[in-house]
């Protein structure tokens, strides 16, 4: 039998698995925020838009996370529900 190049053993194997991409923190995909920029009316989109509205993104995202978990903690729960969220973005001003 032979053996795939680079994976020598299970274990290798193993720790080389990453999960998606959609998974891993502080990640959005350049394509998809594009297609957004688009179906938002936008021809053409710059180079340098992108990091700008991930940074945003990500700042808007911690206010209605801390907003929402406040609701939750106000309501007597840990887990955040829809309503927490729709809660916080109805007192968050963009």
């Amino acid at each position: 039998m032979s053996k795939k190049a680079g994976l020598s053993n299970k274990k290798n194997a193993e720790s080389k698995k990453r999960g998606p991409k959609s998974a891993r923190t502080g990640y959005v995909a350049r394509a998809a925020l594009m297609r957004l920029c688009r179906s938002g009316g936008a021809k053409r989109v710059g180079g340098d838009v992108y990091e700008r509205l991930v940074a945003r993104m990500q700042a808007m995202v911690e206010k209605m996370t801390l907003g929402a978990s406040k609701f939750a903690e106000h309501n007597g729960r840990s887990t955040i529900m829809e309503e927490d969220v729709a809660n916080a973005i109805s007192k968050i001003s963009f």
